[in-house]
């Protein structure tokens, strides 16, 4: 008797070890099982050089169970103005139904996202959206947090039939304004041969990544690797063409 109790307890142990390894690979940004809302950065990188430019951010969402609906308002807070959101490439791209809805006297954006004629959004995590602003100052910082969109939304996902919502875990973003000299690898508002060595260290021998990641993304191509560094030796040494933004965050 006692050996077939160690044995059932033996293969519970292993089905729960199991499984807790196959979540813990399906989203590394959430803190559990709970569904969630992220943002998809912690700052807001501002070019030097290039004035007053758009800025983005993304928002993902993790669900375990079929979801029917998603309605996400935020409160915008911060030296920006709101321009967009953009459903493209996202996990609700192919709805019919994505909605936007900005009030411009609250600062308040109310996004959307419901099933009709299509199936429930499956389990999974990915992209909701990437809402575009432009920066109107590079004092900060820029904030998001969830709020109550009149006459009746409210931060919720909808699941199960009949239809039940209920709020996904959520922290309020606040993001502060990084101010970068692109190609400024060292972060000491130079541009020179000691970013060129920086790089070369970095994309050959495993070195610190740039102070600003992003800014040695030289090229804008959203990697950083060789053909930064040529870009760099030519602007250097040739009076090639200007580092520009990166798109590393």
């Amino acid at each position: 008797m006692r050996r077939k109790v160690l044995i059932k307890l033996g293969i519970t142990l292993a089905i729960l070890f199991f499984s807790s390894a196959i979540w813990a690979g399906q989203d590394p940004d959430d803190p559990g099982l709970a569904d969630t809302l992220v943002f998809s950065t912690n700052a807001f990188y501002y070019p030097l050089g290039y004035g007053l430019s758009e800025v983005v951010i993304g928002v993902r969402f993790f669900n375990d169970n079929q979801v029917k609906g998603i309605t996400c308002p935020f409160l915008i807070g911060g030296p920006v103005s709101y321009d967009s959101v953009s459903f493209t490439g996202s996990r609700v791209d192919s709805l019919e139904f994505t909605t936007t809805n900005y009030d411009f006297s609250q600062s308040k954006l109310l996004i959307g996202a419901v099933p009709v004629a299509e199936e429930p959004i499956a389990p999974g995590s990915g992209g909701l959206c990437k809402i575009y602003f432009t920066l109107n100052d590079t004092t900060g910082p820029i904030t998001l947090d969830t709020t109550f969109f009149e006459p009746s939304n409210h931060l919720a996902f909808v699941t199960g039939e009949p239809p039940v919502d209920y709020i996904p875990r959520f922290t309020g973003g606040v993001f502060p304004i990084v101010v970068y000299l692109p190609g400024d690898a060292t972060g000491n508002r130079f541009v020179d041969i000691v970013d060129i060595i920086y790089l070369v260290n970095y994309v050959f021998k495993g070195s610190p990544v740039p102070v600003h990641v992003v800014a040695g993304d030289v090229n804008g191509d959203c990697t950083i690797n060789l053909s930064d560094i040529i870009f760099l030796v030519n602007y250097v040494y040739k009076g090639g063409t200007m580092p520009v933004p990166g798109c590393i965050s």
